[in-house]
Formats: structure tokens, sequence, C-alpha cells
């Protein structure tokens, strides 16, 4: 790199630079998060490890070669790199799937992970070498030459076009194959439910973005004798791209709700087993007429009691417990009958009666994650669905760290003949991210969530931060109409 940086051919370096220090990182990210599960450091596990090591040993071989490539203008050679890929991969496949066969409960992840390494992996990379590497310098010249009668303009280098063209297959091998994967995944809903589909399809909306990067580079790549083929596949993922952006747009867009009616601002935070900081969380809160806590656990209890937060909040229903498994409902209105729901996680059916005619039905809600387990993620969705579907209350609310964002067959089937409707949908407020809090990245997933019905207005959706949590809260203001 330093080289072409020095020859002024500093945007080709820097490129092949990042594409190298991807595929060196992508691989050790990989092996760390199998490793820090799964590691067993019996004799098989070494001698897969030290399989993986002469992969990134051929990997590194590979990386003179590519370089010279792009400095010679010939096409990009990382056939030497990919094969140290392959081989890390075949190692890295049979780790995983020891890790399906001897640890049950993780089983769909790692069958997942699998399926990933085979069907978008291993094509993604075997395109990546295959389509640079045909192109002929003689079919070039051609081109070359024909594009300097029609235009009476110098060409661009043949050596140069054929590296971009050949840097243009390599993305798209890497979004081609993820954007169709998210885009199905979202367009047939009941494909979530296969092992590991929960998990991947979180990240349907980032298709939007792949989409359009797959149609700017094929237009990158138009011309030639597939001209029109070419043309045909870009418009065909500018199509999809504004699919993904219909599905979106609603989520940016307020609705007409009536005005008027009682106020009521309730917030929700998941505290992570007690990480939340609840001096922040005390500050946040203030106003609140109701604030819901998930993962609510021993060391939070007493934190607030401590610091009085039972005097403002003299309702509560719920109990800490270990980690997940807690939830609490503090209240300044009346809280009434309150009933547990039969989910792996605490999720609360209570009813709150502020007074007068305006009580209503809130469902606190924290169904267990798609990671945990596939199949807890959705019977905990449908319990509350179905504990939706039989509460005849004018009013209701179902608010919480719902793990699932819109786009999942779990929120999809929740909101299907219940009545109920997102409130960042109804004020306009943008696509939801609440998760991951507090952690290198922003905020990516939506998974805290406030859903109403009936006779309730929402008026505004916003998010809260505060530390120790991997959760942004949410406060929600409605009105009870």
């Amino acid at each position: 790199m330093a080289h072409m940086v020095a020859a002024g051919h500093w945007a080709m370096g820097a490129t092949g630079f990042v594409f190298v220090i991807f595929g060196i990182t992508w691989a050790w990210i990989n092996y760390a998060w199998c490793a820090s599960a799964f590691d067993t450091d019996d004799w098989a596990y070494r001698l897969l490890t030290m399989v993986q090591m002469i992969g990134v040993v051929i990997f590194a071989l590979g990386l003179a070669p590519f370089f010279h490539s792009l400095e010679g203008g010939e096409h990009v050679d990382n056939r030497t790199m990919v094969l140290g890929y392959v081989v890390m991969r075949a190692a890295m496949l049979v780790q995983w799937l020891r890790a399906a066969a001897q640890c049950p409960a993780a089983a769909h992840v790692s069958l997942t992970v699998c399926l990933l390494v085979i069907a978008l992996a291993r094509p993604s990379w075997w395109w990546a070498t295959r389509s640079p590497a045909g192109t002929k310098s003689r079919r070039l010249r051609w081109r070359r030459r024909v594009l300097a009668r029609i235009t009476d303009v110098k060409p661009p280098d043949v050596a140069s076009t054929s590296v971009w063209r050949g840097l243009a297959y390599l993305v798209l091998g890497g979004c081609l194959p993820v954007a169709t994967v998210l885009t199905v995944l979202r367009a047939a809903p009941a494909t979530q439910e296969l092992p590991g589909a929960g998990l991947v399809s979180a990240f349907s909306a980032y298709a939007l973005g792949l989409w359009v990067i797959v149609a700017l580079v094929l237009a990158a790549l138009f011309g030639g004798r597939r001209r029109a083929r070419t043309g045909m596949a870009a418009l065909l993922a500018l199509a999809l791209a504004g699919l993904h952006a219909w599905w979106i747009a609603p989520f940016y867009l307020a609705d007409d709700q009536r005005a008027g009616g009682r106020p009521l601002t309730i917030v929700s935070l998941n505290v992570l087993g007690g990480a939340a900081d609840t001096n922040e969380l005390i500050a946040q809160a203030e106003g609140a007429d109701i604030v819901v806590l998930l993962e609510y656990d021993l060391a939070t209890e007493f934190a607030l009691n401590q610091a009085g937060f039972a005097k403002t909040y003299p309702y509560r229903t719920g109990t800490a417990e270990n980690w997940a498994d807690g939830s609490a409902v503090y209240s300044r209105l009346r809280l009434g009958e309150a009933r547990r729901l039969n989910t792996l996680f605490g999720t609360y059916l209570v009813q709150v009666d502020p007074g007068g005619p305006d009580a209503f039905t809130l469902v606190a809600g924290h169904p267990v994650n798609p990671l945990t387990s596939r199949r807890g993620w959705l019977s905990d969705a449908a319990q509350i669905r179905e504990a939706v579907v039989a509460e005849r209350a004018a009013r209701l609310v179902v608010i919480g760290d719902l793990n699932s964002t819109p786009d999942h067959v779990t929120m999809r089937r929740l909101m299907d003949g219940t009545g109920l409707r997102e409130a960042t949908d109804l004020v306009g407020s943008g696509w939801p991210r609440t998760w991951p809090a507090n952690r290198m990245v922003p905020p990516l997933l939506g998974l805290d969530q406030a859903l109403i019905r009936g006779q309730v207005a929402a008026r505004s959706v916003e998010t809260l931060a505060i530390r120790g949590t991997d959760h942004l809260g949410i406060r929600v203001r409605l009105s009870l109409l």
C-alpha cells in the first residue's frame, strides 16, 4: 500500500488495504466468537485450530500477489487469499458442527452459522475470484478503441479498468447474497421460524442500503455486450430497495389521531440485571406516570428503595429475580388485578385505574430473544398475542423489551387481527433503534417498543440513554381518550 500511495495511486491502495484488513479482522472475529462459547480445549479443538492457523498463513502469502495485481493493472489476484479462507472456513465448519452435536441448546445457532458459510460465504468468494479473472485484455483493448471512436475522448487505462471492475465484483459478491436473504425473510415471514432466521431477520431493514449499493455497482458496470442484462439487474436492485423503503416509510409519516384526552407518560427500560445506573434511571423517569423495568433484579430493587423511588411510585407489581427473569411495574396510578403470563422472562398483564372512566390494561412485555431460544421466542410472542386477544378493555397498552423488530414475524403476528398499532408508526418518529446501547457501535435494532389499541392516542416516542445497560429506554407519551 505504501508504494502505491507514493506512486500517486492512493485510492486504489486504500481500497486494497481496507479489503485486506476486513478479511483479516473477519477471520479473527469468527474464530473468537466460536472460541468464546465452545472452546473445549481437547485434542480435536487444538488440531482444528492448527488447521485454521495454516489457513491464516496461506491468506498472508496471498497479500503480495494481491497488491502486485492492483499495482500492475492485472485482474485482481486474490486466489491465494481465498484459498486461505477456504482452509480456515473448512476447519471452522467442523468446529460449529461439533458445537451443534455437543451443545443441543445452541444447536440452532451453530447450524445457522454452518448454513450461512455454505450458502453465502463460499459462493461469494468463488464469484470474487472468477469474475475479474475472466476478463481478457484483448477484449478490453477492443472496447477501448470503440470508446475512443464514439466519444473522441481518451478512455481510461485498460489495466485500471480491469482492477476497478474486479473490486466492483467483490462488492457485489458480498452485498448481493446478504440483501437477497434479508429480503426473502422480510417478504416471507414464515421463513423466520427456521433455525437462526429470527436472528438474521432482525437486520432486514438494512437490506435497503445493500440494494442501493448493488444498484450503484451495477450502474458502474453498465456497458459492453451484457449492457441490457446489467441494466435490468440494476433496475431490479432499485425496485427491491424501493420495496424496503415502502415498508419503512410509514414510520416517518405521522397518522391523524384524535386530539385531547388525559395525558399519560410511560417509561420502559431493560436494566440489564442491575447494570443500569439507577441515579440516571430516576432522573430520566421524572414526570412519568408508570415505569416499566425489565431484567429487574434485587440489586436494582435495593438501589431504588434506598433512593425513595417507592414513595414517588407507591403502586407496584412484579418481582425481582435473577438476571433476565424479573420484571416490575412502578406506578403513580392505582394498579388493580395483575397476573404473570406464561413466558420464560417476566411479562405481566395489569389493570391500571387512574380514576374516572380512564381505566386501561397494561402489558409489560419481555419475551425471550431468538438467540436464547427460537421456540421460546415464538411461543412467548404467541402467549402475549393470546392475552391481547382475550383482553376486552377499551384501552390497551403493550410496552417493554419485546425482543422483536417491526420486521419480525412475532411482531407482525401480534398486530395482525388484534387492533394493535405501533406508537412509533403512529407519531412518525422514525425507524426504532434501541439496541445495542453504550457500546462501540450505535443502536441498530428496535427491540424496545410500545403498541396501543382502542381509545388511546400516541403523542410522542423518544429514547433515553442510561449508562450501564445495553438498551436505550423509551419514553412514550399517550392520551387516554
